[in-house]
């Protein structure tokens, strides 16, 4: 998924994104691009268990940067959503099944009793941002 360049003036965080959807097995990421993937897994976390995302190495020495904005909280269940950014100058293609990035779990010392019931619980496709869901500033 990409944002809908065409759609936006300017992204304020307040108003809900609009993105153009894409499904293939091979996508090619020009240069200097984000683009919004999801992993192949689904994971249930367990109340005892944070989990976090890590590129692989031999991918980020190519240029391509891996992040899923932080922790996947305990209780956490579904897919994960990749944000994935193009640093290099020339396009890199990317094919289904194909390992980029790793996932760390971390048991913690205490189990939780309530997991994350946040408003990506069960994404089961990439997900846009719900910045404009938060209500820190009114």
């Amino acid at each position: 998924m990409i944002i809908d360049e065409h759609q936006h003036e300017i992204i304020d965080m307040k108003t809900p994104i609009k993105y153009r959807e894409i499904k293939a097995d091979t996508i090619v990421i020009p240069p200097k691009s984000f683009i919004l993937a999801k992993t192949m897994e689904y994971l249930e976390i367990p109340l005892d268990h944070v989990a976090f995302v890590e590129g692989r190495s031999s991918i980020g020495r190519l240029g391509l940067f891996i992040q899923n904005a932080g922790w996947i909280d305990p209780g956490f269940k579904g897919t994960i959503t990749l944000e994935l950014f193009n640093a290099c100058n020339v396009p890199i293609k990317l094919e289904a099944g194909r390992r980029i990035c790793q996932i760390v779990f971390v048991t913690m010392d205490k189990k939780l009793e309530q997991g994350y019931t946040g408003k990506y619980l069960g994404q089961i496709s990439v997900t846009g941002s719900r910045a404009h869901q938060d209500n820190e500033i009114k």
